[in-house]
């Protein structure tokens, strides 16, 4: 791993992501990092959020 991809990676670590992160290869080599974020709800939050699983089709709930 280069320079670059050590001090993406530390700033990730200081920063407390949680998510993912991908790495292509090329020819042996990483060219290309992606980074996917997750965002954790709280349990006030997700009490909020609308559930439609096991509705039969009334919505209105």
């Amino acid at each position: 791993m280069d320079n670059t991809l050590n001090e993406f990676l530390r700033e990730l670590e200081r920063s407390s992501f949680y998510g993912s992160v991908e790495l292509k290869y090329e020819n042996g080599r990483i060219t290309l990092a992606r980074k996917a974020e997750t965002i954790k709800l709280d349990n006030s939050r997700q009490n909020h959020c609308r559930n439609n699983r096991g509705t039969n089709g009334d919505y209105s709930k």
